[in-house]
């Protein structure tokens, strides 16, 4: 079982940010922010988002992680290697996939507004969403591919989970703090993100795949 080092907690948190780099998901967090009563519907839409996604990493991490730490072992003991070279080639392939459907970030779901509504709202946009989070599930790769014990793969998990759900947060906080005044840097913040996401997640998940993809290859080739 190996140690936790800083650099692999920095490596899923920044996976985490990339991942958080949603427009549809940002977009409807803006939405909401420009509500009456923001702070309980964007509450409501961070927890059922933080929830889908928790709750599919634990189980993606506790339930085939035997086999994917097989996998990924090798008898030197260099099954982390492996892992980076697996989110290295994840990340390009998300990158490409961005960079195909990057014209699509501009569609925005309907939404309904009544704050009980907003955590179904997060928990079923998030539960859509999963099947193609390609960043997350090459962060689980890469726990499983440390060998960590339970409750540092859960709290990982939750870091992850906690740097996606950032832009949701910070939209809060500006709701609350310029109350009504909040609706024009609310709406700038949308049209920066549906403008600008898709290329900063190409760019952001290239330089993630090339770093992994190089460390990976230099230590299995050390």
């Amino acid at each position: 079982m190996r140690g936790l080092s800083v650099a692999f907690v920095l490596l899923i948190a920044g996976m985490g940010l990339v991942d958080s780099l949603n427009p549809a998901t940002i977009a409807v967090g803006v939405v909401l922010g420009t509500t009456e009563r923001p702070l309980l519907r964007l509450s409501g839409y961070a927890a059922g988002i933080f929830a889908v996604y928790f709750v599919g990493g634990l189980v993606l991490t506790l339930g085939p992680s035997g086999l994917i730490r097989t996998a990924t072992s090798h008898p030197e003991g260099i099954g982390f290697d492996i892992a980076l070279v697996v989110v290295g080639l994840v990340a390009f392939g998300f990158a490409a996939w961005v960079f195909v459907h990057r014209r699509d970030a501009a569609k925005v779901p309907d939404v309904k507004m009544r704050p009980r509504s907003a955590l179904a709202l997060g928990a079923g946009m998030t539960a859509v969403d999963l099947p193609t989070a390609f960043p997350y599930f090459a962060a689980v790769v890469a726990i499983i591919g440390e060998d960590l014990a339970a409750p540092i793969e859960i709290a990982l998990l939750v870091l992850f989970n906690a740097m996606y759900i950032a832009p949701i947060v910070l939209i809060a906080v500006v709701a609350v703090a310029l109350g009504e005044r909040a609706e024009r840097p609310l709406l700038r913040i949308r049209a920066f993100v549906t403008r600008w996401s898709p290329v900063l997640l190409v760019v952001l998940s290239v330089a993630v795949g090339v770093v992994a993809l190089v460390a990976g290859v230099k230590g299995l080739v050390s």
